[in-house]
């Protein structure tokens, strides 16, 4: 009798675990492609640094780029401010009162 119930107890679990779908509809890409051009640059401090007429340049052709203006706002329907301070929140660097050092150490297998 116990075995029985275990193998009908499996079988129930065996295939509830085969119709549960955690995704049903599939995304694709919507284009493929290879790229064009791969290149190598230098470290960024070999930069040369932008001009204040670049920087000026740089800044008018941001504010032409035209942006989602109801990004501007986030609305955040149920986030309340809180009402108490944060316990978790740290409000001074620590000390190192405490810390040790590693115990004991194993070699990983590769």
């Amino acid at each position: 009798m116990k075995k029985k119930l275990l193998t009908v107890l499996s079988l129930i679990i065996m295939f509830s675990a085969v119709k549960t779908n955690a995704q049903v509809e599939y995304e694709s890409p919507a284009m493929i492609s290879t790229a064009i051009y791969h290149d190598v640059v230098g470290p960024l401090k070999d930069f040369p640094a932008m001009t204040a007429d670049e920087l000026a340049e740089m800044d008018l052709l941001e504010a032409k780029m035209k942006r989602n203006q109801d990004l501007k706002v986030r609305n955040y329907p149920y986030w309340e401010a809180p009402t108490k301070p944060d316990a978790g929140l740290q409000s001074e660097m620590g000390t190192q009162e405490g810390l040790m050092s590693i115990i004991q150490n194993w070699e990983a297998q590769y």
